[in-house]
């Protein structure tokens, strides 16, 4: 058991580097199961130094990834992995294995948090190089055509026709959802915010590069929402981070305060129902990378005041609605989505 756990974990690393320096399309571009290609022709296609990518090519082969003749000098994609790690549409998750790395380099720091005379959490501006990753997460987990059934979950789409219409994503990350939105609804006003630094600039790449006109990027805490924006605004959205907050019921007043008397609150946040015996029966796997994800990143930066509430990513539908009601939302719908275990809570005033 612990030397396939070493071994897959080593693997990773290299299917991250193959998939950093574009080795896996290069065997994709250059071979085929027919026509199979040296390690120099290989090299040549990704403009990389040959001996190393030979000693690449002995991981991902002898991983399961890369096929061999008996040569041990031509190489080709195992066909049923060619279009899931090489090309365009390679799935996100080799794109993401470069998480491990960052987190990784992050145990240190978690080592002292665990630790009773440590410090309480750890801040999101500490995480660097992470809002690329979850944008991509973002990417990968919803796709591209999701607008059109969540709208339907929502019932914003009734609002739309009523006039004018203002929408904003409370901790919007790199701006994925945003501009999936602005969109398909390009006659709706859209802002997001974040606290990290780096999200924001990540948004504002977004918009310049995909020319988002209806959108607008601001970086700020959500707890400290301006007076003037009070009753602003007709669709308020959280994705996935309600549980990072120290006090997310803080953040669902001043949200609820944000909201027109007539608005919408949504909050998609990961299904879980706050106990590990449960969990692990009723998510699997899925729960034990919803753990990971929370022991590394989500509960350090909950934890990270005096007052916190310390929830994690596994804080569990229970716990969630018992805040939004404390904090006087009304929940109006539980939506369990066919999205990789996600939730959507639907709530008003």
């Amino acid at each position: 058991m612990f030397q396939n756990i070493f071994s897959y974990a080593f693997l990773s690393l290299a299917l991250s580097l193959g998939s950093n320096l574009k080795i896996f399309d290069a065997i994709g571009d250059v071979s085929t199961p027919e026509s199979p290609a040296t390690a120099a022709m290989i090299a040549n296609k990704a403009g990389l130094k040959e001996r190393y990518v030979r000693e690449w090519l002995g991981i991902v082969t002898c991983g399961g990834f890369v096929e061999t003749d008996e040569s041990g000098e031509q190489f080709w994609l195992k066909p049923e992995y060619r279009d899931v790690i090489s090309g365009p549409n390679a799935t996100f998750m080799l794109k993401i294995m470069n998480m491990i790395g960052i987190y990784a380099n992050m145990e240190k720091n978690i080592e002292n948090v665990f630790k009773k005379d440590g410090p309480r959490g750890a801040d999101w501006n500490d995480y660097k190089g992470l809002q690329k990753y979850f944008g991509l997460i973002a990417e990968g987990t919803y796709g591209n055509n999701y607008s059109d059934k969540f709208l339907a979950y929502t019932g914003f789409e009734e609002k739309i026709k009523t006039g004018t219409t203002e929408a904003i994503d409370i901790g919007c990350g790199n701006g994925y959802h945003l501009e999936t939105f602005s969109k398909a609804l390009p006659q709706v006003k859209f802002t997001g915010i974040d606290l990290s630094k780096e999200a924001i600039e990540e948004a504002n790449k977004r918009k310049m590069e995909k020319n988002l006109t209806n959108v607008e990027f601001i970086a700020m805490d959500d707890q400290k929402i301006p007076s003037e924006w009070t009753g602003k605004f007709d669709w308020i959205m959280m994705f996935d981070c309600a549980h990072d907050q120290p006090r997310p019921d803080l953040s669902f007043k001043e949200i609820r305060r944000a909201l027109k008397d007539d608005g919408i609150f949504t909050m998609v946040d990961i299904d879980g129902t706050g106990n590990i015996y449960s969990d692990k029966k009723q998510f699997g796997k899925r729960a034990m990378v919803s753990y990971l994800f929370s022991t590394f990143n989500c509960l350090p930066c909950s934890c990270n005041t005096p007052d916190a509430l310390c929830l994690g990513s596994m804080w569990g539908r229970n716990r969630a609605v018992e805040l939004l009601r404390s904090s006087g939302f009304k929940v109006k719908k539980i939506i369990k989505m066919d999205i990789n275990s996600q939730v959507l809570y639907v709530c008003t005033k």
